[in-house]
């Protein structure tokens, strides 16, 4: 007969394998799970106590039985398991698990489901022994707390600033060091933070210094390994575009289309698999704001898809397209020969904008803010350009403006004219919309812009 397989004595110090990818890392749950339960082999088992004494009235096997059982241990979370450069207490470790989890979902909105899992890689390898980065990620951690309490910097968080600028200091003084990967991250948490603080001239100061690393690594495209960072650094040059009408790169674009606009996405729903024809194509003067154009339908379009079947899509893939029409649409600058075509440019900018979920002060984009409000007051309004000046002062009121802007709302009284949301949201999906992300915002600048026409009525749609 067979032999019956027991359990070794030495059940805890026997070997398991696991799976990591080449950072070190565990992806699949049940290896994690393996892990965790190797770790705690040992841990649970009850310790005699000298102290007490058995009972003389004794209820029985199963009350001793019971007595007996392990008490169970909640197994730790995957930041628990994370080696970091120094020690630090259970509150920063807490501070560092809150901070990660707000970071990732401000990269995109929730709505839209993008999947960033696979975005983490070497940052989470170099807090392990790089201690400048462990210090910015700190300093990030704090400023965070402070932002969302809406208070000044605290005492911590001067501190972190402090030591921060300290150690990246020593690290410029290395060329080698100071072109690294880990030395970029460290002045782009310190620009971002300059840029929600309103620090302007640290904002300068940081975002000059990053020009420059990146002109010496050779253009963002040197950074798209890492793609966190590739998606971090496209994000600060758009916003700087948007900004000051700068940004890092100088090389030129790919002007094709991304997409084969023939092909209907597959869908439940065929009304989703249709790219809205717009009659404005034909006041286009240049032939690649109709091809960036066109990207930017399709790919709204993918996402309704994505979002009505519940289906997610890669980071990579969602700042691949992002990326490829923004960068189109700064190098456009300044080149476009017809008012209408600069308009749409920059209602594609601010649109753009809309995917973005980071933080920001009020008036965060001077540059789009000036130049969109000129632009849409210049425009001479005829019938078949309704639409195109509804879209444009709705996204402008969604991103630089506020919609009770006289400016703004006079305009849209006198010359756009929806009835009612339903017959406004039907022209807009019309032209580019996503709605899962802009019918709520759409639906609130539509009342409070529609606010001083008696004949509006404000329908659910």
């Amino acid at each position: 007969m067979p032999k019956k397989r027991t359990r070794p004595a030495n059940a805890a110090h026997t070997f398991a394998f696991v799976s990591v990818n080449d950072f070190g890392q565990v992806h699949q749950a049940v290896d994690r799970r393996l892990i965790r339960s190797h770790c705690m082999i040992g841990k649970n088992k009850r310790r005699p106590d000298p102290e007490a004494k058995p009972s003389k009235h004794g209820s029985g096997r199963g009350a001793q039985a019971e007595s007996q059982q392990p008490i169970p241990v909640a197994p730790p979370s995957d930041l628990s398991l994370v080696k970091f450069v120094k020690d630090i207490d259970s509150h920063t470790r807490k501070l560092l698990f809150e901070y990660f989890v707000e970071s990732n979902s401000l990269l995109y909105p929730r709505e839209l489901g993008i999947d960033y899992e696979r975005s983490r890689s070497s940052w989470f390898v170099w807090l392990s022994y790089d201690l400048g980065f462990f210090q910015s990620v700190l300093l990030s951690a704090s400023a965070m707390v402070d932002y969302k309490t809406k208070k000044p910097f605290s005492n911590a968080t001067h501190q972190h600033l402090q030591k921060t600028i300290g150690l990246l200091n020593e690290r410029l003084s290395d060329d080698n060091l100071a072109r690294s990967d880990a030395t970029i991250s460290i002045v782009l948490n310190l620009t971002r933070l300059a840029d929600y603080s309103g620090d302007e001239e640290a904002k300068r100061t940081h975002i000059g210094g990053l020009q420059r690393l990146v002109h010496l690594r050779g253009g963002l495209d040197a950074f798209r390994s890492n793609n966190k960072m590739w998606i971090k650094l496209s994000r600060l040059d758009f916003g700087l575009c948007l900004d000051t009408r700068q940004h890092f790169e100088t090389e030129p674009a790919f002007w094709g289309p991304l997409f084969d606009y023939k092909r209907p996405l597959p869908s439940e729903n065929p009304i989703y698999g249709l790219i809205p024809e717009l009659s404005a194509f034909e006041f286009f003067v240049d032939s690649r704001l109709t091809t960036i154009f066109r990207d930017l339908q399709y790919f709204s379009a993918l996402l309704n898809t994505a979002v009505l079947r519940k289906r997610t899509l890669s980071d990579k893939q969602f700042h691949q397209i992002v990326c490829s029409i923004q960068r189109r649409l700064m190098r456009l600058q300044g080149t476009l020969p017809d008012l209408l075509g600069e308009c749409f440019r920059l209602g594609m900018l601010a649109f753009l904008a809309t995917l973005f979920q980071v933080p920001r002060t009020p008036c965060s984009y001077p540059y789009l803010e000036a130049r969109l409000k000129e632009a849409c007051q210049s425009i001479e309004t005829t019938p078949d350009r309704q639409d195109i000046l509804m879209w444009l002062l709705m996204v402008g009121a969604m991103t630089v403006y506020k919609p009770e802007e006289p400016w703004l709302r006079d305009r849209w009284l006198s010359d756009v004219l929806p009835s009612t949301w339903a017959k406004a949201r039907g022209r807009l999906q019309n032209i580019v919309w996503i709605n899962a992300l802009h019918d709520q915002p759409g639906r609130q600048v539509f009342d409070v812009m529609s606010m001083k026409r008696p004949d509006c009525f404000h329908l659910s749609g």
